[in-house]
């Protein structure tokens, strides 16, 4: 349907980051080591994500699955564009889309502040960076009991002095 197919078109923009050549998302890793000077550009988190459909996961916990679990999917996309085991996955359900941003070094303990533009999330969905909620929209349940879909585009601001950002989506759907 319609709404399956704008559920992660045009998810994310991560701002506060300047790069000069396009970075790619390589396996659920977005290596941003070699910059030295982060700035006010944009980066557009478009690539293969590491994506778990049927829980909501922790970051730790995407992390350390089982490398036969470990699924990649092209985002922004629906996941019903994707196979686990050979078998489309459906569109109502549960999944954790995860993102490991590495930044250089140099500027840990910097406290840098970051945002992510979320644009065209037509479900439920939280966005968790390292651990902490930054932003969230609808009720997100593991089951249809409780279950809220919005569209509700959004900023979502932070501040991390860490080299690396976790970042994870925790998405419900339940909706045509």
């Amino acid at each position: 349907s319609e709404l399956q197919k704008i559920i992660f078109i045009a998810i994310l923009t991560i701002t506060t980051i300047s790069i000069a050549n396009a970075q790619e998302i390589n396996n659920g890793v977005l290596n941003l080591g070699n910059i030295n000077r982060l700035e006010n550009d944009v980066i557009d988190l478009t690539g293969n994500w590491q994506f778990y459909y049927g829980k909501h996961l922790t970051a730790e916990q995407m992390r350390n699955l089982p490398a036969t679990e470990k699924k990649y999917i092209k985002t922004p996309a629906t996941w019903t564009d994707n196979t686990i085991n050979g078998k489309k996955i459906p569109a109502f359900g549960i999944g954790t889309y995860y993102l490991k941003i590495v930044l250089n070094k140099q500027n840990k303990n910097d406290n840098l502040n970051f945002g992510f533009k979320i644009s065209s999330i037509i479900s439920a969905y939280k966005l968790y960076i390292n651990g902490e909620l930054v932003g969230s929209a609808g009720v997100t349940t593991p089951t249809i009991k409780g279950y809220v879909p919005i569209y509700y585009p959004q900023s979502c601001y932070f501040d991390s002095e860490a080299d690396t950002l976790n970042v994870v989506f925790h998405v419900t759907n339940f909706t045509d």
